[in-house]
């Protein structure tokens, strides 16, 4: 029996005897049907991954085995002038099931952009990878799991893969083809769910982005070096911040180099992008996907980050942590042959009613 074959029968069985139990204490914990904030590695949540699989339901990841600090709570963007309300982390994409086009989200971490295009809200990350390498493996071998691993020279530090306190960080350090392989493989999966939610009408298809479809659902806000959020680091993740940027100061001095950081009211741009964080090397990494604000359209680190595949091989978009602004602005383009320690990329579900 194929991986996918197995996969739809135990999902099939899953809901059959349990979907009803579970909606039911879904809807009295919480008053609306798989409601779920953006995950953390302090707490992945059911669904983290965007494949509509409990992360623990075949994988056998652990949910236990993170970091406790929420990584949503390390930066704050304020803003008092005419992008305040574009400043605020709302409006995220996990509702549950919404099995109609008149939603503005139709899988889980997926926002409408126009008609029959859901873009993903941020860039594939590790844990969906690691999610994808478990199924790899089953199907295809240790020879073929092995050609999907990342190429470990690039990646931003040694254990950024393996070690779970990156899991929801962007994916970097892999190939067009090996992004098209889990663009497929995710196509599959998705419309193996929907069939067990007895949706047979609809037929889901993630892939790359085009370049037009990428600039349609850019949305850029016009920011000058006047009219800049200030930002501001937890003093609470001091811990945080020493694992993510390899400290070696005792915590004590971390703490008084975030008070101090605090007080000088830094105005930065808010995509994650190379600019002046001293005394903290935070340019020099990248950031957990659902940091920083997000677009009009619910879309995190359209710019910034790690530059996104384009359909088009060799060709990526949007700039990255090690760019600058302006770059990132008037010249996102990249072009690549090999694997980058700033190259990942992002999927888009295509919608077609049979």
């Amino acid at each position: 029996m194929s991986v996918f074959s197995f996969m739809k029968t135990m999902l099939i069985n899953h809901f059959k005897y349990s979907i009803l139990i579970a909606l039911i204490i879904a809807f009295l914990l919480s008053g609306k049907l798989f409601s779920q904030d953006r995950p953390s590695s302090s707490n992945l949540g059911q669904f983290p991954t965007g494949t509509g699989m409990e992360i623990n339901q075949a994988g056998g990841f652990n949910k236990k085995n993170t970091y406790y600090f929420p990584d949503a709570q390390l930066f704050k963007f304020k803003k008092e002038g005419k992008h305040k309300t574009k400043m605020k982390h709302s409006g995220f994409g996990w509702n549950g099931f919404k099995f109609s086009n008149s939603g503005k989200t139709l899988y889980p971490r997926t926002q409408k952009v126009s008609e029959n295009l859901y873009f993903q809200e941020t860039e594939v990350t590790n844990l969906e990878w690691k999610e994808y390498l478990y199924f790899t493996r089953l199907d295809s071998g240790e020879q073929y799991y092995a050609s999907m691993l990342p190429d470990q020279s690039k990646l931003p530090c040694p254990n950024y893969f393996y070690d779970n306190f990156y899991n929801l960080y962007p994916l970097v350090g892999i190939n067009y083809d090996q992004a098209k392989a889990y663009c497929n493989w995710k196509t599959e999966v998705a419309n193996i769910i929907f069939e067990v939610h007895c949706r047979k009408n609809i037929h889901l298809t993630f892939r790359l982005p085009t370049q037009e479809e990428w600039e349609l659902a850019v949305a850029d806000n016009d920011y000058t070096t006047d009219d800049l959020p200030v930002v501001k680091i937890s003093i609470d993740g001091h811990s945080y911040l020493r694992k993510l940027l390899s400290l070696k100061e005792s915590t004590k001095d971390v703490k008084k180099k975030v008070v101090a950081f605090n007080r000088a009211n830094k105005p930065l741009y808010p995509i994650h992008c190379l600019q002046e964080w001293s005394p903290f090397q935070i340019q020099n990494y990248p950031q957990y996907v659902y940091s920083f604000p997000h677009n009009q359209f619910n879309l995190f680190h359209m710019r910034g980050n790690v530059f996104e595949m384009l359909d088009n091989k060799g060709l990526a978009i949007g700039g990255s942590y090690l760019t600058d602004y302006n770059n990132s602005i008037s010249n996102p383009l990249l072009k690549y042959e090999t694997p980058k320690k700033d190259l990942g990329f992002r999927t888009i579900c295509e919608v077609k009613y049979q």
